[in-house]
């Protein structure tokens, strides 16, 4: 490896640290729990906690679709629940880090899948969200009154790139939405990808060790 590719990665693993660190970390500083304390119960606690919170903002649009500055508050918060996932899922595939102080190979595998299959529900709920929102401010899809049921279904035909094309955006906001959910589906598809090999690796291992050790 070069000095330059070092460096980026260096770059990469800092950021993502920071990330993390803000979005996660201090939450639970705020409960008195040390960094070094922190053990896969907690990492799962918050993974429920945040889904439901979620849920609990998007029945509150839904609810109260009148008060655009909800909708705004969910459309950043959403936002910024999808880069930490990405963050989470980045630091586990590319440097071998689960967010609790446990050895990381024992952690590793277990949390991957837990972490994705919370994530791909938080995901396909914020751009739900997003979709429904931004479509009554800006008509960006081409159904200028979308449900709850339509934004939750476009965002799922999105997220697993079927995309039948009944729902379809009309300007470029909507094209640049559901190209940001795309790419974000194809991290989705890499992390779970890396998250099969890595499971199949470590069955593998212990396989192998098992009959030596016999």
């Amino acid at each position: 490896m070069s000095d330059t590719e070092s460096s980026l990665l260096k770059i990469i693993h800092r950021i993502l640290l920071t990330i993390v660190d803000w979005t996660m970390v201090k939450v639970y500083r705020l409960f008195g729990l040390k960094k070094e304390d922190v053990r896969m119960k907690h990492a799962e606690i918050y993974l429920v906690v945040t889904s439901l919170f979620i849920i609990a903002l998007v029945a509150g649009y839904n609810l109260l679709p009148t008060i655009t500055w909800l909708g705004w508050i969910v459309l950043g918060f959403g936002n910024l629940r999808v880069v930490q996932i990405l963050s989470l899922n980045l630091l586990t595939i590319l440097f071998d880090q689960s967010p609790t102080h446990r050895k990381p190979q024992e952690a590793r595998v277990r949390w991957h899948m837990i972490a994705l299959g919370f994530s791909f529900f938080d995901i396909i709920m914020v751009f739900t969200l997003m979709y429904q929102f931004l479509n009554d401010q800006f008509h960006i899809l081409n159904d200028k009154h979308l449900s709850f049921i339509d934004s939750f279904y476009y965002a799922t035909m999105t997220m697993t790139t079927i995309g039948y094309g009944d729902i379809h955006p009309v300007n470029d906001l909507g094209k640049i939405l559901s190209t940001y959910q795309a790419v974000v589906a194809l991290f989705f598809l890499i992390f779970a990808v890396s998250g099969a090999i890595s499971r199949l690796h470590r069955a593998s291992h212990a396989h192998h060790e098992e009959i030596t050790n016999y």
